[in-house]
């Protein structure tokens, strides 16, 4: 099973399975097996979110955005407001997935609750004293997520796959 599926369901001829599924490990179904036998493996595809091990420190207080065995990103043509990519961070909240056909194809797209600094942290110093640092006042935005794989196939521009989490800080 795999690892990403949390709530793998399988079933043989429409009754479940007498073994449970544990995602990352192998399934044996022993039975006298019969012509006409089906079987339905179910994947949970819920959208999640993924964090790494702290060890890579360049995605401390990032987290992935995952649905399956895919990846997906933010890219700054599809987030509305003007506001730059860089400036966006996942906010606590619920996803949302949708299928835009017009989009590269026909892509399934994740919108989620995000938040957006009030003020370009490219216009911020870059260095500032830490007693008289002030947290960074954002407003809500609606983030949206579009698979990996499908980056790159519009005009250059800024991606990410490790998005700033906001979800754990007070807003």
């Amino acid at each position: 099973m795999p690892s990403w599926s949390a709530r793998t369901r399988i079933e043989v001829n429409g009754q479940p399975a007498s073994v449970q599924p544990t995602p990352g490990e192998y399934v044996e179904l022993e039975r006298q097996w019969s012509p006409g036998d089906r079987v339905r493996l179910q994947l949970d595809l819920e959208p999640r979110v993924t964090t790494s091990n702290p060890l890579v420190r360049e995605n401390v207080g990032r987290v992935a955005v995952e649905r399956g065995p895919l990846v997906y990103c933010l890219e700054q043509e599809d987030q509305g407001g003007g506001k730059q990519l860089f400036d966006l961070s996942l906010a606590s909240g619920a996803f949302e997935s949708e299928f835009k056909s017009d989009l590269l194809g026909g892509v399934l797209v994740l919108r989620h609750p995000g938040r957006a600094a009030a003020r370009p942290l490219s216009a911020q110093p870059l260095y500032s004293p830490a007693a008289v640092r002030t947290p960074v006042e954002s407003t809500p935005v609606t983030l949206l997520f579009i698979p990996y794989y499908a980056w790159a196939n519009r005009e250059p521009q800024p991606m990410l796959v490790w998005v700033p989490d906001a979800s754990h800080t007070r807003e």
